[in-house]
């Protein structure tokens, strides 16, 4: 199942953090399997998700992998 995301997003940390959350699940992947295909640590995704920072090039790139865009000012 694919699930196609085109998201722009700016907005506080913990609001972009659910909206990660709800795109994982909606595309049945655990935090191990999102940070494998982002390139990060699993860490990074459940920080992300509950709203504590996060490095900069891990945040975005957990987001290329959902298409979740523009994250300026989450941080």
């Amino acid at each position: 199942m694919s699930s196609v995301a085109s998201y722009t997003f700016t907005a506080k940390v913990s609001d972009l953090g659910l909206l990660v959350r709800l795109e994982r699940i909606t595309r049945r992947l655990r935090q191990a399997e999102l940070a494998v295909l982002g390139g990060v640590r699993s860490q990074d995704v459940s920080n992300l998700e509950r709203g504590v920072y996060v490095h900069p090039l891990a945040r975005r790139r957990i987001l290329a992998v959902l298409g979740i865009q523009g994250d300026r000012g989450a941080g």
